[in-house]
């Protein structure tokens, strides 16, 4: 009987203390869908976090659109432009030609440079065709996947209003009676 009143003090706790104190501490994350953003600058640096101090991926310019995946705090992650180089180790993908090799490792991290020490910008999955930019060393630099990701400061970006799809009407309606 003791233990039962305990089990039931012990969850009245969690869902009274424990829990809403979890839920105010967890970062701020929002997630965009169907957005069109656009570079606002030119030479703006892709990070491999959201810090000025973190490596630079790449540089993307003005007009250049984006993939906004997430803001966190004064910072959008971003899918990676084409133009980004990144690197995956040699003996965990299998040559298919010259340009192209195949995932055989699950969850394969993809970082910003040949190095094991660099920091991991993205995931390749068991299976997934990558392109093959050059080899170096023990490593192959890749285009980037859809699952490799840098960060860029927002105000190097802007929201882009997208015009009405061609075709689609849209309706407006007021709240006049006729």
């Amino acid at each position: 009987m003791y233990s039962l009143f305990l089990k039931k003090r012990r969850t009245l706790y969690f869902l009274s203390v424990a829990l809403p104190w979890l839920l105010l501490t967890l970062p701020l994350t929002v997630t965009f869908a169907q957005e069109s953003y656009r570079v606002n600058s030119d030479d703006v640096n892709v990070r491999a976090d959201s810090t000025v101090s973190a490596a630079v991926i790449c540089k993307i310019n003005r007009t250049e659109q984006v993939e906004v995946i997430r803001e966190f705090y004064d910072w959008f992650k971003i899918r990676l432009p084409k133009n980004a180089a990144i690197f995956v180790r040699k003996d965990l993908v299998r040559l298919l030609n010259k340009n192209t090799a195949c995932v055989i490792g699950d969850n394969v991290n993809l970082r910003i440079s040949s190095s094991e020490k660099s920091p991991v910008i993205g995931k390749a999955n068991k299976g997934e065709n990558i392109a093959i930019l050059k080899k170096e060393g023990g490593w192959y630099q890749i285009a980037p996947t859809q699952n490799s990701f840098g960060w860029v400061y927002k105000k190097f970006i802007d929201k882009v209003n997208l015009p009405a799809t061609p075709g689609k009407e849209t309706k407006t309606t007021t709240n006049k009676e006729s």
